[in-house]
């Protein structure tokens, strides 16, 4: 047996014995190590291809990918497990592109968030009191969408911390819409700016934490989803409260409950099938459908509260 076949099994047996200790362990084999040390010594700028070095692939990047899949061509050809390289199964880019499968799914939500809203403007008058911030909640979302984008395209630590950001602002924005829906239903439109003024502030501190004392994962999986949840129960509590008197919010109830449940996607981690569709994109996939059909929810509440402002004044 080769050298290199019996560091490789070692290191498996490594694997075998940690794996549920360690998340990451694949950057860690001696192996990868090795084809790692040998790729950056002979590697060039002027060998990086133009179709990845416009993605910020540098010399050092390419030959940690082409490292990573050579080892990961030996595993399978052994039959061994395959473990993640610094946090991320072993994707195969396309055209420079790190992620391709969340990228696409990434475009899809921003495309869904944006006809909803177009068919949502289309139906409603701006002056309805939802308009300007169903407008500005559309911004965020497609804001977050597109950072999502470029964070699959290449994993930096620019566009993680943008991609974060924006998805943190978008759970935030969430919460806030339903507070507005309920205080300006009930005529407390000051009172709506006021609990918009403090979210803004407590976003504001949790931006701050995460970019100048410290970038926690967990810290921001746990403040995220307990206002997602927070909001959701909301929602559904003010559906439940309704339902006889606005038939519609059915739509809402199953954007209410699916958006969450397809994020125990997320619980199902897997290595990617044909190394594109991991558990993360297609929790992208499935999310596209509720964008659109949270809209449509949005559009029948406004058009029936504009039909029983008409119906008051005649």
């Amino acid at each position: 047996m080769e050298r290199y076949q019996l560091i490789l099994y070692c290191a498996l047996l490594v694997i075998a014995i940690f794996h549920s200790a360690c998340g990451s362990v694949g950057d860690r084999l001696e192996r990868y190590q090795s084809l790692l040390s040998q790729c950056v010594a002979n590697c060039r700028e002027a060998t990086i291809p133009w179709s990845i070095s416009i993605f910020g692939w540098d010399c050092l990047d390419n030959c940690k990918y082409l490292s990573m899949h050579q080892v990961v061509d030996e595993l399978i050809e052994y039959n061994q497990p395959i473990p993640q390289w610094h946090g991320k199964w072993p994707f195969v880019r396309f055209l420079g592109i790190q992620e391709p499968a969340s990228v696409v799914f990434s475009i899809g939500n921003a495309m869904a968030n944006y006809f909803g809203w177009k068919a949502y403007r289309e139906s409603v008058h701006s002056n309805y009191r939802m308009y300007h911030v169903v407008r500005t909640y559309t911004m965020v979302s497609v804001n977050a969408w597109l950072w999502s984008t470029i964070f699959h395209t290449r994993d930096l630590l620019w566009t993680e911390r943008m991609d974060y950001f924006s998805a943190g602002a978008v759970i935030a924005f969430g919460h806030y819409l339903f507070m507005f829906y309920i205080l300006t239903n009930y005529g407390y439109k000051w009172l709506a700016r006021l609990y918009g003024g403090i979210v803004l502030l407590l976003y504001s501190c949790h931006i701050y934490y995460m970019a100048f004392i410290q970038f926690s994962y967990s810290y921001n999986m746990r403040a995220n989803v307990a206002v997602g949840f927070l909001t959701a129960l909301c929602w559904c509590t003010w559906f439940i409260k309704t339902a006889k008197s606005r038939p519609h919010v059915w739509i809402g109830f199953l954007c209410a409950i699916g958006t969450p449940a397809v994020a125990a996607l997320e619980l199902f981690d897997f290595p990617p099938f044909w190394w594109t569709f991991d558990a993360h994109s297609l929790w992208h996939a499935a999310t596209i459908p509720f964008a659109y059909i949270w809209f449509l929810f949005l559009r029948s509440d406004a058009e029936l509260e504009i039909r029983r402002d008409q119906g008051k004044l005649e």
